[in-house]
């Protein structure tokens, strides 16, 4: 289960960059808050990899927010969550 979020983890990443522009390192980050965000909604764990581990102290606060298509930190707004 942890491959197939590290999976989607990669695929976010590459869409962001393509569909936006961004340059890898911002995509990147904002797949890591789709993840995070994700995987707090549906219970999954994340993986167990160098990448994550290191931000793992930046997780608590960040979130994807979906209608700024952006990561943002603060609370996530649950009356707007998409499961």
């Amino acid at each position: 289960m942890e491959d197939d979020v590290l999976e989607w983890f990669e695929e976010r990443s590459a869409i962001i960059a393509e569909g936006t522009g961004q340059i890898p390192a911002d995509a990147e980050f904002n797949a890591f808050a789709c993840v995070v965000t994700w995987c707090r909604r549906t219970g999954r764990k994340l993986p167990d990899t160098p990448y994550f581990a290191a931000r793992r102290n930046w997780m608590e606060r960040l979130y994807f927010n979906d209608d700024k298509g952006a990561a943002e930190y603060g609370q996530e707004k649950h009356d707007k969550i998409r499961p």
